[in-house]
């Protein structure tokens, strides 16, 4: 990996997102997947690694009403 991040001169990309969920979903396992494939496809279309990628889950419930 560190040839791949010098070829790049050590460029990264940092990732920030957020879902609403409802409340009968597998929060955790859906968290896993969302982050392994967001991590794979970015990693591959930008030829960058991903430093940091922070996924942040809501309950729509929660969340209080919305304005469309």
């Amino acid at each position: 990996m560190r040839n791949y991040i010098t070829k790049k001169n050590k460029s990264y990309i940092d990732i920030k997102t957020d879902f609403f969920v409802p409340n009968n979903v597998q929060v955790q396992s859906l968290t896993e997947a969302i982050r392994a494939d967001i991590k794979k496809n970015v990693e591959y279309f930008t030829e960058m690694p991903v430093r940091k990628l922070e996924v942040n889950v809501r309950d729509q419930k929660t969340s209080g009403p919305r304005v469309l």
